[in-house]
């Protein structure tokens, strides 16, 4: 499929289009012309969309910019900017940075972070291929892939067990992100079906992208972009065939075949082997690969087989992919002896309390977790060191967040036990603070949860003690991990397709979520702005054009005063408080929608303001009052 002639007027259209490189995949054709695709406007303005609202993006990369000194450029500028970077890409060098794995841990993992310039590049570049790799990639593959978690690993690795597949190889990879060799990911990519040299030109200058390291220049020769944002979905590539081939051996041989059958009123998929053109096959032995980036598990039916297959494994892995397969940590496992690790879990094989049924069951992993619970307590140690109840009130719903992160990361396994010791592990360290700070009256801190004056729908109905700061009358407390509900993991449904209408609106409709504001593209039309967008005002930088249409959006494209509806070649979009600095003024919650009607009243100092109500008169008078606020 090529994009040559083809023009993607918005948003929608862009959707639309990667639609069909979903199905182009299917359909087994190759891909031709991204870098015009990457090269169109809407593309690069959802590419930089989506770059701002990674947190990242306020990290500097080795020239010193970050997102915000893109999003302050008159648009076009910026526009023609990328696009001739892609034209004649060059990617800067990426600047290393060490973070520590844990607190206390004394081991540090290398960060890489890239200019913004390529980093938006990356993203256009994601954009294009992610669709059709999608179509491409393995089933049980949950890793960085759009609709797919941690859960639906743990999950499938659940159903494995439960379907007498006990025996498991957990693998670990040496250095994988380190380790992948340039050379056959770009003919993976070949293979797979991308056959647009000048696009497989551009990623291989991603992938050699030297690395500034404390003034050290260190050539890249393998591995991919560390901090990079194609990295994730590269990696997913250079594994693929592995996948693949692994699945071959059981899940999608031809002489295995999928049937379905009844239990216990139940309809349930069940796989078994049958003879091929009515000639005797050997018997296959069940294999299973669940994959979640670099940490995977197979799951089979007997250690030999087992022993056998991992043999095989490390000799693919030698000379198909030049990795190595840790010899420590690459284990055979029964899970009804020991229990698997995975993912920050302990998967074992146990009795069901009522019909002593082998099933699989999840718990947290305590060692994996105590690090994190380690760095809470060092923050809740903290507040004694602050003089002010402000500056404690924001620590301690920075504390909630990742107690709350932390709970709703393990609540799919059976977590209530491991729960309660976090509580009262992080319930003694919050008394010896409170004590420091209060001394004989820090028992007047203590509330039941559901006063508290923080997460109230998380705290209501429950009577759990906990401490809290009492400020401004608002009484905020720490809060309490017991109180998350158990939600056992679940599978992954294969009807969630992110490329296709029907695979989002079964997602949207199955997990609840809010659908992401897609923008209409006529309200990205720069030819028919407003009368008052004059393109000479600094205001009307990349920023504003790209946030006018969400607020739009969000206003449900009514005046926010008069609620009439606006059209695109007379809608008004107003900056609230327009004094306020540039990297402050575009923001979406700045900015209103207006009829032409009443933004003329909201900057013409008139009394009487005809066709409007008494309550919409006093929307005018807020909002003439806000035109100088800087704040």
């Amino acid at each position: 499929m090529g994009f040559k002639g083809r023009t993607i007027a918005g948003e929608r259209d862009l959707i639309g289009f990667q639609d069909k490189l979903y199905q182009v995949a299917l359909e087994g054709k190759p891909l031709y012309n991204l870098l015009e695709f990457m090269k169109s406007e809407p593309v690069i303005d959802k590419a930089i969309h989506n770059i701002k609202s990674n947190r990242g993006s306020q990290t500097a990369g080795v020239d010193g910019a970050t997102i915000n000194d893109y999003l302050q450029m008159d648009r076009l500028e910026l526009i023609e900017l990328i696009k001739s970077q892609i034209d004649n890409y060059n990617p800067k060098m990426v600047r290393r940075t060490y973070i520590p794995k844990g607190k206390n841990t004394g081991k540090f993992r290398p960060l890489g972070i890239p200019v913004i310039v390529d980093r938006i590049i990356q993203e256009i570049a994601r954009m294009a291929i992610e669709p059709y790799c999608e179509a491409k990639f393995y089933p049980h593959s949950y890793g960085f892939r759009p609709y797919r978690s941690t859960e639906h690993a743990i999950a499938r690795v659940v159903q494995n067990i439960n379907a007498k597949a006990y025996i498991a190889i957990e693998g670990d990879i040496k250095g994988y992100f380190d380790n992948i060799n340039h050379n056959k990911l770009l003919a993976m990519l070949w293979e797979m079906g991308i056959k647009d040299k000048q696009f497989l030109a551009l990623i291989k200058k991603m992938l050699k992208s030297k690395i500034l390291d404390d003034g050290e220049i260190i050539d890249s020769d393998m591995g991919t972009p560390q901090g990079g944002i194609i990295s994730p979905l590269l990696a997913n590539i250079y594994l693929n065939n592995f996948d693949w081939m692994v699945s071959d051996l059981w899940e999608s041989h031809p002489a295995v075949v999928t049937y379905t059958t009844t239990r216990k009123g139940k309809t349930v998929e069940e796989k078994t082997y049958q003879s091929l053109r009515n000639k005797t096959v050997a018997k296959h032995h069940k294999v299973n690969l669940v994959r979640y980036a670099d940490d995977w598990i197979i799951l089979t039916e007997s250690k030999e087989y087992a022993q056998t297959l991992l043999t095989k494994l490390r000799k693919y892995m030698k000379h198909k992919l030049s990795l190595e397969l840790s010899e420590e940590k690459t284990v055979i496992t029964d899970c009804r002896e020991e229990p698997l690790h995975f993912l920050g879990f302990l998967i074992k094989a146990e009795p069901k309390r009522l019909d002593g049924k082998i099933v699989g069951k999840v718990y947290p992993d305590w060692k994996k977790l105590l690090p994190k619970i380690n760095e809470i307590s060092q923050d809740i140690n903290q507040l004694r060191r602050l003089k002010h109840a402000k500056d404690r009130v924001a620590r301690i719903e920075l504390i909630n967040s990742k107690i709350i992160g932390i709970a709703n990361y393990y609540k799919i396994g059976i977590a209530k036990k491991t729960f309660s010791k976090i509580d009262n592990l992080l319930f003694r360290v919050t008394l010896g603070s409170f004590r420091k700070l209060y001394g004989g009256n820090h028992t007047k801190h203590i509330y039941k949860v559901c006063e508290l004056s923080n997460r109230v729908v998380r705290h209501e109905g429950y009577n759990f003690k906990t401490y809290a700061e009492v400020y401004q009358d608002s009484i905020v407390g720490i809060t309490i991990t017991a109180i998350t509900k158990i939600e056992y993991a679940k599978l992954f449904n294969p009807a969630w397709i992110p490329y296709t209408p029907a695979g989002r609106d079964k997602w949207h409709e199955s997990t609840q979520k809010n659908r992401k504001l897609h923008l209409e593209d006529i309200w990205t039309n720069y030819d028919k702005l407003g009368i008052y967008a004059n393109l000479n005002n600094h205001k009307h930088n990349f920023e504003y054009y790209m946030n006018r249409p969400y607020a739009i959006k969000r206003d449900k494209a009514k005046c926010s005063v008069c609620k009439d509806f606006v059209y695109p070649h007379s809608v008004e979009v107003h900056h609230r408080k327009p004094e306020l600095s540039l990297d402050k003024v575009n923001k979406v919650s700045n900015l209103t929608t207006l009829c032409v009607q009443c933004h003329k009243y909201v900057h013409n100092d008139v009394q009487v303001m005809e066709g409007l109500k008494p309550n919409q008169q006093k929307k005018i008078l807020k909002l003439r009052k806000e035109l100088t606020m800087t704040e």
